[in-house]
C-alpha cells in the first residue's frame, strides 16, 4: 500500500489553477493518460521479452516507457501543460505509428488509432488538433492502402481482444473526461451567469433590487395588470433627515443604516411585493394586485415598525415618509398610453405623494389621488 501511495504521489503534477479554468482539467488528464502509458508500456517490455520474444516490439516499449517519464517529469517542474500537451500527443502517435509499421495489422493493433482524435482536441485545442489528425490519418490511411494488401491474415486471438479491450478503455476514459469537463464547465457558466445576473439586478450596498430592476419589472407587471385587469400599487419611501445622519455620525454609519432599513422593509413586505433601492436613501416597493386601502395599510405598518426600530448599536431613530399610488384596472382601460408611460406616469404620482408627505410634517403616509 505504501509502494502505491508513493508511486501515485511520484506521479501527481501539483498545480494551483481553479476548476474553472481548463488547463485544471488538462493536468488530471495529462496525469491519467501518463501513468496509464507508464503502466503499458512497462508491462509491454516484460510481456514481449520474456513471453512473446519479440525483442523489437519489447525496445519500441522500453524507448516509449522512458519518453513517457520523461514528459511527465518535464510537465511536473514547468507546467508548460500546453507543450506537455503536445509533447504527449506526440509520443503517442509516434509510438502509434512504430507499432502499425511493426505489427503488421496483427492483433487488430490499428484498432488503437481511435484514441488520437479525442485526446488531442482535448490536450490540443480545436485548429492545432484538427491539422494533426488531418496528417496522422492521411498518411494512415496511405500507408494502409500500400501495405495492407501484402500483408497475411490473422486470427483474432487472445492478444486481440486484449488490444481492444485496453484500447476501449482508454477511449472510454477519455470520453469520460471530455464529458466530466464539459459538465463542470456548464455548471460553472450557469453559476457566473447567476452572479452576472446578480450584480446587473442587485444594489450592491443594500442587496436589494437595483433601480434598473425596478424599471424592468415595473413595466412587466404594469403590462400584467393592464392584461388581468388587475390594480397594481407602488409606495416611494424616503428616509427623513438622512442627511442629518452622514453628517453627524459619518457615511460609514449612513450606510450600515441604509442595510438595516433594507432588512427591516424585506421583512414588512410581503411575499408577491417586489423591493429595491430607487436611489440614495429612496425605496420602492411595487405591490401586484393591490388596492388602495391595502397599499396604504401597508405603507403605514412599514412606517410604524421603522419608526420603533434603533438603528446600528449607536441607537439611532429614523422615521420615513411615504407616497402611494395606485394603477387601477378602470384607469389603465381607459388610458391609450403605453405600458412604459403608464409605468412612468404612476411613479410620478408616487413621487408626488411622497413630495406631499415630506413637506407636511414627514413620518407619513400620503395616498396619491390618482
Amino acid at each position: 500500500m505504501d509502494a502505491i501511495k508513493s508511486y501515485l504521489s511520484w506521479w501527481v503534477i501539483p498545480h494551483q489553477f481553479e476548476p474553472e479554468d481548463l488547463r485544471y482539467r488538462q493536468v488530471q488528464l495529462l496525469q491519467a493518460v501518463l501513468a496509464f502509458l507508464q503502466v503499458y508500456f512497462v508491462f509491454f517490455v516484460l510481456l514481449n521479452s520474456l513471453v512473446l520474444l519479440l525483442f523489437d516490439m519489447a525496445l519500441v516499449d522500453l524507448v516509449a516507457a522512458v519518453l513517457v517519464t520523461a514528459v511527465q517529469r518535464y510537465t511536473k517542474s514547468t507546467l508548460n501543460i500546453r507543450l506537455a500537451g503536445q509533447l504527449t500527443v506526440g509520443l503517442i502517435i509516434s509510438f502509434l505509428l512504430v507499432y502499425l509499421h511493426v505489427a503488421e495489422g496483427r492483433n487488430y493493433s490499428y484498432y488503437w488509432l481511435t484514441i488520437v482524435p479525442s485526446l488531442s482536441f482535448f490536450l490540443l485545442g480545436g485548429r492545432q488538433a484538427i491539422y494533426i489528425n488531418l496528417l496522422f490519418f492521411s498518411y494512415v490511411i496511405g500507408f494502409l492502402l500500400w501495405r495492407a494488401p501484402e500483408w497475411s491474415e490473422h486470427s483474432f486471438n487472445l492478444a486481440s481482444l486484449f488490444n481492444i479491450t485496453l484500447a476501449t478503455t482508454f477511449l472510454v476514459m477519455t470520453i469520460r473526461h471530455h464529458e466530466r469537463t464539459r459538465a463542470a464547465a456548464q455548471i460553472i457558466l450557469e453559476d457566473k451567469n447567476k452572479q452576472l445576473t446578480l450584480l446587473a439586478t442587485t444594489d450592491r450596498l443594500t442587496e436589494l433590487y437595483n433601480r434598473s430592476h425596478l424599471d424592468h419589472m415595473l413595466g412587466h407587471l404594469v403590462s400584467q395588470a393592464k392584461r388581468q385587469q388587475q390594480p397594481l400599487a407602488v409606495i416611494m419611501i424616503d428616509a427623513d433627515l438622512f442627511k442629518l445622519i452622514n453628517d453627524e455620525f459619518g457615511h460609514l454609519v449612513g450606510d450600515q443604516v441604509l442595510i438595516e432599513l433594507a432588512k427591516l422593509l424585506r421583512n414588512n413586505v410581503r411575499e408577491a411585493d417586489i423591493l429595491g433601492r430607487w436611489g440614495g436613501e429612496e425605496f420602492l416597493i411595487i405591490c401586484p394586485q393591490t388596492n388602495s386601502k391595502e397599499v396604504a395599510e401597508l405603507a403605514e405598518r412599514i412606517r410604524v415598525n421603522v419608526g420603533n426600530h434603533s438603528f446600528t448599536n449607536l441607537q439611532l431613530n429614523l422615521t420615513l415618509s411615504l407616497g402611494t399610488a395606485v394603477l387601477t384596472p378602470e384607469l389603465a382601460a381607459a388610458s391609450s398610453k403605453s405600458t412604459s408611460a403608464l409605468a412612468v406616469e404612476l411613479i410620478q404620482h408616487a413621487d408626488n405623494a411622497l413630495y406631499k408627505a415630506k413637506h407636511g410634517g414627514r413620518n407619513c403616509v400620503v395616498s396619491s389621488s390618482y
